[in-house]
């Protein structure tokens, strides 16, 4: 079907922004850890749910143990290591500047798809990558009557640029597999080695026992699970589809969209102030998505 992977990475980017708002909403009154933790889990259990659901269809599956390893593997870099961070920096910058640094995952899947899946880059995708970084400059641009820290604004940064190479390492990663797999069954492996990952960290730094103690304390339980449901669910499946069916240069560009809707609804949800800066950051951003995609 014509633009079938292109349509489903859209798709992804709408709610993917309205998941963003959510978790922003909930990260205030839960760590990036264990929020990171909870909804990987939650949405775990819904994968495993849906491939139970469907089992009974025959689809043969082609995943040698190494393909399994690599999944889980993908799931710990992009998902434990890349959540976890994108949590912390949505919680320091907040979402409109979020979702401008957000505009570095295609770059940097166009980037490491040239290293390892030999897709091809040209002179037009670099300007469109040069646009990008010029509009992730003005997004975290401080003016004197910002409320955040040039120490949070730098950190954040640093952390919000972290965690979107971390999933675009993990996406690329997982590339290669999803020809030889339902989208289902390789995001219930990605999402194991996620959950598996932030259950580690959490074990070894010896954090378990403060994990524990937030999850028995009052938390937006609803929102929580709704932003789990809507980001890390139908999100997730719909990106890990659009990735399968089309490359992972223009899948990744699709999903850039959701940077606009994403500031679009933190304005009357979030009551973040949409600044002249935010606004030509994402211009400049989406402009070189758009010169990124039509070379593609």
């Amino acid at each position: 079907m014509p633009y079938w992977g292109e349509s489903w990475s859209l798709i992804s980017a709408v709610l993917w922004a309205i998941a963003v708002v959510l978790f922003r909403l909930a990260v205030k009154g839960i760590p990036p850890i264990e929020m990171s933790l909870l909804k990987n889990t939650f949405a775990l259990i819904l994968f495993v749910a849906t491939w139970l659901l469907f089992q009974g269809q025959e689809v043969e599956i082609n995943l040698s143990t190494q393909d399994h390893l690599v999944l889980i593997f993908a799931g710990g870099i992009g998902i434990a290591l890349g959540d976890t961070l994108f949590m912390y920096a949505l919680n320091t910058l907040g979402a409109g500047r979020n979702a401008i640094l957000s505009c570095l995952f295609s770059p940097f899947v166009i980037l490491l798809s040239i290293l390892f899946l030999n897709e091809k880059f040209s002179i037009f995708q670099a300007l469109g990558f040069l646009l990008i970084l010029s509009g992730v400059l003005l997004a975290v641009y401080q003016k004197s009557s910002d409320t955040l820290s040039k120490r949070n604004r730098i950190i954040g940064t640093i952390v919000g640029i972290s965690a979107v190479f971390c999933m675009a390492s993990g996406m690329v990663i997982t590339k290669p597999i999803l020809n030889e797999a339902p989208p289902v069954y390789v995001s219930c492996f990605r999402l194991a080695g996620g959950v598996l990952g932030v259950a580690l960290f959490a074990i070894v730094s010896g954090r378990i026992k403060t994990s524990i103690r937030i999850f028995k304390g009052p938390l937006p339980w609803k929102i929580m699970f709704l932003g789990a449901f809507i980001g890390t669910y139908l999100a997730l499946f719909t990106w890990i589809v659009g990735f399968k069916h089309t490359s992972a240069s223009v899948a990744s560009i699709l999903n850039q969209t959701a940077v606009f809707f994403i500031l679009i609804l933190a304005v009357p949800i979030l009551k973040e102030r949409l600044s002249p800066m935010k606004v030509v950051g994402a211009s400049l951003g989406f402009l070189g998505v758009t010169l990124i995609l039509y070379h593609a």
